[in-house]
């Protein structure tokens, strides 16, 4: 009986060590890993456009998979390259086209089908999307896998909500807050509504601990970075609200060095806004430097107050923006990698000084399509031998707006000039 007793605990603990190890793995970038998506669609009426979009970890950027195109039934299959476990924007364009609303002749208002789904590095969610149930929410679209109840997770919720984005609202705020107090309130809020949701979703149904311990830091720390970037965002709008001398307080609310944040891109540039908002201001005050270097004590910060594996991802993730954005000398891009332990990690950062595409004085722009006012698609070459002014925006970005007077005035301008 002693016997059978030990192995069945030897069993469950093998079996205990596996998931660690499983969900350790899953916790940690993969560079070459592909997901799947299998999306099996039927009766569908109209030719549907299905689109995804990802927030990439390396190269730091907002990444869109291969459009498809749906009609009638059948199978077709997306793959993405994505390197942690994390969530995907699909979008179905057109889906709700001619779709009448319940017991109403009208038609519904919203066109697409906007969801969230997760993906897993090396892992296939199939998706079922059934274009005869597009009046019913829930029925529409179903997701079937190992990771499939994540899925769920943010479909219900999308449900919960009425399909409002609530990092939208997040967002604008920062673009329309009067006062420093009102915009942590009511951000604190938005952010309680969502934890309140994923506690208790979590209480009624099986998602992975690791996934919860993902959700929780990914929305505390989105708020994070959000407060951490207000002030700045406030001077530029010539907003008039003194900075309260408590208001960093926030900052104590969540670890730094905190490993079961490592799959949200929110913790890393709250890491990063940290640094320049609070860390680098009160070094500078406590010490007398008239040549300051925030790149090495941006180094000496990422590998004293973190882990190996974090420190190593945000001082890889500051190169690698800063090889997009700015001329890195090659001083600077060898005392970043010196501090890097990942051998993964420094062959990516290798290839990408390698291959900087950084344009510089004389070179020839990259061609690329943009729509015109008539909706349609223009190639930059067009313009061959013409002086182009570019300038993108968003509709919420206060600044941004506050800047087309000046715009304007230089396109005039150049008009002249020509």
């Amino acid at each position: 009986m002693k016997r059978a007793i030990i192995v069945l605990l030897a069993i469950i603990g093998l079996q205990a060590n596996c998931q660690i190890n499983q969900d350790s793995v899953l916790l940690r970038i993969n560079f070459d890993a592909v997901s799947t998506i299998k999306v099996n669609y039927t009766n569908f009426k109209d030719t549907i456009l299905l689109t995804s979009g990802f927030g990439n970890f390396f190269p730091n950027d907002y990444l869109e998979g291969e459009s498809l195109k749906l009609y009638g039934d059948g199978i077709k299959y997306l793959r993405l390259k994505i390197q942690i476990p994390q969530k995907v924007d699909i979008r179905f364009i057109g889906f709700f086209s001619d779709s009448p609303e319940k017991d109403s002749s009208k038609t519904i208002p919203i066109k697409d089908l906007n969801a969230t789904c997760f993906l897993v590095p090396s892992d296939t969610l199939e998706i079922e999307v059934d274009y005869a149930q597009r009046n019913l929410q829930k029925e529409a679209i179903r997701y079937i896998g190992k990771y499939a109840g994540i899925s769920d997770y943010y479909r219900n919720k999308e449900i919960q909500f009425n399909n409002e984005d609530l990092s939208y609202r997040k967002g604008m705020l920062s673009n329309t807050a009067i006062n420093y107090q009102s915009f942590k309130n009511t951000l604190d809020s938005l952010t309680d509504i969502e934890l309140t949701f994923l506690n208790d979703y979590s209480k009624k149904n099986d998602l992975p601990q690791w996934f919860v311990n993902y959700e929780n830091f990914d929305l505390r720390y989105d708020a994070f970075t959000s407060k951490m970037n207000e002030p700045a965002v406030m001077k530029l709008r010539d907003v008039v609200n003194p900075l309260p001398d408590d208001y960093f307080s926030f900052t104590k609310e969540l670890p730094l060095n905190n490993e079961d944040a490592i799959l949200s891109i929110y913790y890393f540039l709250s890491l990063r806004d940290y640094f320049y908002n609070c860390f680098e201001p009160s070094q500078l005050t406590n010490k007398f430097t008239g040549n300051i270097n925030y790149l090495h004590d941006f180094i000496g910060y990422s590998i004293t107050h973190f882990s190996p594996y974090i420190s190593d991802i945000l001082l890889a993730r500051e190169l690698d923006m800063s090889i997009k954005l700015f001329q890195v000398s090659n001083d600077d891009y060898i005392s970043i990698t010196n501090a890097i332990k990942s051998t993964q990690l420094k062959n990516y950062l290798e290839q990408q000084f390698k291959h900087d595409k950084n344009l510089k004085k004389g070179d020839c722009a990259p061609d690329f399509y943009l729509k015109n006012e008539s909706n349609a698609f223009v190639s930059l070459k067009t313009f061959k031998d013409n002086v182009i002014y570019l300038c993108f925006w968003f509709a919420g970005c206060k600044p941004c707006i506050k800047g087309f007077p000046e715009e304007n005035h230089l396109v005039d301008v150049l008009r002249m000039k020509m």
